[in-house]
C-alpha cells in the first residue's frame, strides 16, 4: 500500500513537471500550443537497463524515465524544455518513420540528432 502510494506521489509529480515544461515551451513559442497539447507523454520505468535514462520516441508518444525527468528538472528546467523540443523536432521532420527504413541506424541517428540541435539553438 505504501508503495502504491509513493508511485502515485511520482507519477503526480512528473504530470505537474511535464505541465509546467509544456508551459514554459508555449511561452516561448506560441505556435507550438497545439502540438503541445496533442501530444502523449508517458513516464515509466525502463524495461531493460540499456534504457534507463532515456527519453525517446516513436512519433506518436514521449516516452520519458521518471528519475531522470525529475531529476533534469530540479537541475536545470530550460534544458529539459530543450531536450524536449529536441524531440518534437525529431518528429516534425519525420525522423521516427524514416529510422525504420535505414540500415545504419547509428549513423542516421547522429546525423540527424546533429541536425535538430542546431535547429533548437536557432
Amino acid at each position: 500500500m505504501e508503495k502504491r502510494r509513493e508511485k502515485d506521489s511520482k507519477d503526480s509529480l512528473e504530470q505537474e513537471i511535464l505541465e509546467l515544461v509544456r508551459l514554459k515551451l508555449y511561452q516561448r513559442m506560441r505556435g507550438l500550443g497545439p502540438l503541445l497539447g496533442a501530444l502523449e507523454f508517458r513516464t515509466e520505468a525502463p524495461k531493460r537497463e540499456e534504457e534507463k535514462g532515456r527519453f525517446c520516441t516513436d512519433g506518436k508518444v514521449f516516452y520519458l524515465d521518471g528519475e531522470r525527468l525529475r531529476a533534469e528538472f530540479l537541475e536545470d528546467s530550460g534544458r529539459l524544455c530543450l531536450e524536449l523540443l529536441h524531440m518534437l523536432c525529431h518528429c516534425l521532420l519525420g525522423h521516427p518513420a524514416q529510422r525504420r527504413n535505414i540500415c545504419n541506424q547509428r549513423r542516421f541517428d547522429l546525423a540527424v540528432d546533429l541536425k535538430v540541435h542546431s535547429l533548437c539553438l536557432q
